[in-house]
């Protein structure tokens, strides 16, 4: 009888034994596997990092491009800016030159409706000079309002062409926009990979 109780508690023992060990074989299992996945976490945070970084460094060179080609075009439009300016103030002055001239011509006819008041012989030649010169103030006026419409034209264009290149400058700005927002994420990738390495490093038997 003391015989088959010390058989039974070796085998009581024998079974704790084996489940301890079986309990201790699963845990390392497990670290095993979690280590693997924490790897694999790690391998695809590089990937993911990589791609990234091929991401933006492909978004950088289509950025350069927009921003050359941004660049042409604003110097384009300034170029035609700067001639539609160089237009209007050549409008203006003949503006200017014109209006002078109809002044002149104002005078002259008030001048000559004087002289044919106190000349009668000559009232038939002074009718005529007069016609003629409201017939040139007439045409003075009419290329005088011609110069004012093309001037006000010139302004139009040059409006728009102002208006373009502030487009232009704000789609630029709104590139490096998301230039800087790219960077910002491919930091935070590169941060989380340190933390997943720093945190392997830290695992026992590893």
């Amino acid at each position: 009888a003391q015989a088959r109780k010390e058989a039974a508690a070796a085998l009581d023992a024998a079974a704790q034994a084996k489940t301890a060990l079986t309990a201790e074989r699963d845990t390392a299992l497990q670290a095993k596997a979690d280590a693997l996945a924490a790897r694999d976490a790690e391998v695809k945070a590089k990937t993911e990092a990589l791609a990234a970084r091929d991401a933006e460094a492909k978004a950088k060179s289509e950025a350069l491009g927009v921003r050359d080609t941004l660049q042409k075009q604003i110097a384009e439009l300034t170029a035609a800016r700067d001639e539609q300016a160089r237009l209007a103030a050549e409008r203006a002055t003949q503006l200017d030159a014109l209006n002078k001239a109809k002044a002149d011509a104002d005078k002259l006819a008030a001048d000559r409706q004087a002289q044919l008041g106190n000349v009668n012989t000559d009232k038939a030649a002074l009718t005529t000079e007069r016609d003629n010169l409201k017939k040139q103030t007439a045409d003075l006026t009419t290329a005088r309002d011609q110069a004012q419409q093309n001037a006000k034209q010139t302004q139009q264009r040059l409006d728009a062409s102002l208006k373009q290149i502030e487009e232009l400058q704000n789609d630029a700005l709104e590139t490096q926009h998301r230039q800087q927002l790219l960077q910002e994420e491919l930091v935070k990738a590169e941060a989380q990979i340190e933390l997943i390495k720093d945190l392997l490093l830290r695992e026992p038997g590893l």
